[in-house]
């Protein structure tokens, strides 16, 4: 089962789902670092959820944790809203994206492998501090922008993963050590299979790379799709296609890693729904097939997000 902030629902109901969106993110910190990081209009988001959902989307990850401006609440309202399956994330995000007094900064381990497990369980905390019935479906970690990670956050994030069975999601950036993380979850007992590796297809460019990812049996989700600051279309193609020219496509995942300059509800000129208004009839000029197509698009995000 994939676990939604509306319940639980069988795998095989997700449909094209994208495993890594931000669909509303609290004015705070993130927008100190970056004013594209701000998303709270509740209206605006539905609008974007519901062109998506005409587009053929079913559901949607959103990769914002707890204490760094993620909206249970509202993520809860426009999931019903717009009749789309939304997965939260508990976990952590990068150290920028704080304020100096954020809880999770001086959490133990313990307490926050607790707290990880309880959002998964029992119910997220909402942006007034208060717990809620609706629960996280995804446990999320980061690389520091220098390549390194926090040995406290990710040995609480593993601790959750094996707890609870949920999958772990890993924010990366360049330079940073992919493999040597997989491993390090691995010998503690999560499956590489519960892996999901973010933001790949602009932190590193050399292909033997991904394919050594790919070797350990975790999923790389491509999610730089259209964000020209990073790569091009026709970049992001070339590694998808080099990657199914390969055979891993049961393990490729699709997204867009959205910002407010990339949702046109916002203002923006990409919108949720591009990779299957745009991208999609790229990716068939390619040659690539339909049943390749579903496969990255609803087959693997149904094995990725669900628990174990």
């Amino acid at each position: 089962m994939v676990r939604t902030v509306l319940g639980d629902i069988a795998g095989d109901v997700l449909g094209h789902t994208q495993c890594h969106e931000h669909l509303f993110i609290e004015k705070g910190t993130s927008f100190d670092c970056n004013p594209a990081l701000y998303m709270e209009d509740e209206d605006r988001t539905v609008d974007e959820l519901r062109a998506y959902v005409h587009a053929g989307g079913k559901s949607v990850v959103d990769a914002q944790p707890p204490f760094c401006g993620r909206m249970a609440e509202k993520l809860v309202a426009a999931s019903m809203r717009a009749n789309v399956h939304i997965i939260a994330a508990t976990g952590v995000h990068k150290r920028q994206f704080y304020p100096a007094d954020a809880p999770i900064l001086a959490m133990t381990r313990e307490v926050l492998a607790e707290f990880f497990v309880s959002e998964l369980r029992e119910g997220m905390i909402s942006e007034k501090g208060e717990r809620f019935g609706a629960c996280a479906g995804i446990v999320k970690i980061a690389f520091e922008s220098d390549g390194s990670l926090d040995d406290r956050l990710t040995d609480a994030a593993i601790d959750a993963v094996l707890e609870t069975g949920a999958p772990l999601m890993v924010h990366t950036e360049k330079n940073c050590g992919v493999l040597p993380l997989i491993n390090r979850a691995v010998r503690r007992g999560v499956s590489a299979e519960r892996v999901i590796i973010c933001h790949m297809d602009r932190t590193s460019r050399e292909m033997d790379v991904h394919r050594a990812v790919l070797e350990t049996g975790a999923y790389l989700d491509y999610d730089s799709i259209h964000r020209y600051k990073y790569l091009s279309d026709d970049e992001e193609l070339d590694i998808i296609c080099k990657m199914l020219e390969f055979d891993y496509e049961k393990q490729l995942l699709l997204s867009l890693d959205t910002t407010n300059r990339r949702l046109r509800s916002y203002g923006g000129e990409t919108g949720l729904d591009y990779i299957l208004t745009v991208f999609f009839p790229m990716l068939r000029l390619r040659g690539v097939t339909e049943e390749q197509l579903f496969m990255m698009s609803t087959e693997n995000p149904a094995a990725a997000l669900a628990f174990r």
